[in-house]
């Protein structure tokens, strides 16, 4: 039996479920004892397990090459998109921000967030009080997803908490650099390399709107090495890496 941990909340459980949160840390720690044979997605989720004493292998998520290579960009452009639950550790108030200081030094750049859950109303709320335009939808069949991100020229990436971030991923195999939060809960930043395929930013809304308009300024230099490092995680790839590891 082999056991692939997406995510460790260990303490977290409480703050996202209340005294409900403990049998969440109870379930959790059972199910990560349940094999020796523990395999992590992120060297982030990976470190968490090694802190209760289990071992594992890091064997990252993967995106399908060829399926977003079929998918066509959308007629439907933007500058800045989010893709993703809304829910309040994607920190989507923080990218409301970012946008805000950059209309007041005279950028209009477009914004789409793709996502459904619980913080829509919230962060509706605050881009009207932001007096910012920011194009709300729900999710999207995938290849749909893919087209919108082709169409885009920077993935913001604003969450805290993160067992890999999928969606850093997704938008490089697109050819387009994210903007990602540097945070000791977010694997998604283990996915950037500076510069390269995306930037990393500290939680503070004029850094990371900062480091938007350099990916939107870089976006189009920066496409042939967003789609080589995706490359390095096509499911092809990965599924051997997993065979390795099962057959050992």
């Amino acid at each position: 039996l082999f056991v692939t941990c997406h995510d460790f909340w260990g303490d977290y459980w409480f703050e996202y479920l209340g005294s409900m949160g403990i049998f969440g840390k109870i379930v959790e720690r059972a199910v990560a004892r349940v094999s020796r044979r523990n395999i992590a997605v992120s060297k982030t989720v990976a470190r968490d397990l090694e802190s209760m004493g289990i071992s594992c292998s890091v064997i990252p998520n993967g995106v399908s090459i060829e399926e977003i290579e079929e998918c066509r960009a959308s007629e439907i452009s933007s500058d800045v998109i989010f893709v993703g639950r809304l829910i309040k550790e994607k920190n989507l108030k923080l990218l409301l921000r970012s946008l805000s200081i950059l209309k007041d030094r005279g950028y209009e750049l477009d914004c789409t967030i793709i996502g459904e859950g619980p913080e829509r109303d919230a962060v509706e709320k605050e881009a009207r009080e932001l007096r910012i335009d920011v194009r709300m939808e729900n999710f999207l069949r995938y290849e749909e997803m893919i087209g919108r991100l082709k169409a885009s020229k920077v993935l913001a990436f604003p969450s805290l908490r993160e067992g890999f971030g999928i969606s850093v991923l997704e938008a490089n195999a697109c050819g387009i650099p994210a903007v990602v939060v540097r945070s000791d809960k977010n694997a998604a930043s283990e996915l950037i390399v500076e510069g390269k395929n995306g930037f990393l930013s500290s939680n503070d809304a004029k850094e990371f709107a900062e480091k938007l308009v350099l990916a939107i300024e870089n976006s189009k230099k920066m496409r042939k090495f967003c789609i080589e490092f995706a490359r390095e995680f096509d499911w092809n790839v990965i599924a051997e890496k997993l065979e390795t590891v099962y057959e050992s």
